[in-house]
């Protein structure tokens, strides 16, 4: 998040530069944010996670390849499923997947 800037503006922005989705700011539901900070000397991460609901048929690119190994859509128990077979997840989704609090 740049400083300042909103959760729906920095998830619609974000969106838009990792995936080319368009996602309206309106269309966000009420974030939950799993704080997994890494500190060093000169960094500290949060992650916010935010939902909304896309086309059946959007198309997602990987805008960030050397980021990123790729995009795609599941459900938490797909995700899971992954994670069980060995895949390895980006940590704040495996701590998201194990909250109680969050309803999917």
């Amino acid at each position: 998040m740049e400083w300042r800037e909103p959760i729906a503006t920095c998830a619609s922005r974000e969106t838009l530069e990792e995936t080319g989705l368009v996602i309206d700011e309106s269309s966000w539901r009420a974030p939950f944010a799993v704080a997994e900070a890494v500190i060093d000397e000169n960094n500290h991460w949060i992650t916010v996670f935010a939902a909304c609901e896309v086309a059946d048929d959007a198309a997602v690119e990987n805008r960030e390849p050397h980021k990123c190994e790729g995009w795609f859509f599941a459900s938490k128990d797909g995700l899971l499923e992954r994670e069980a077979s060995g895949e390895r997840l980006f940590l704040p989704l495996r701590l998201l997947l194990r909250d109680d609090r969050v309803e999917w």
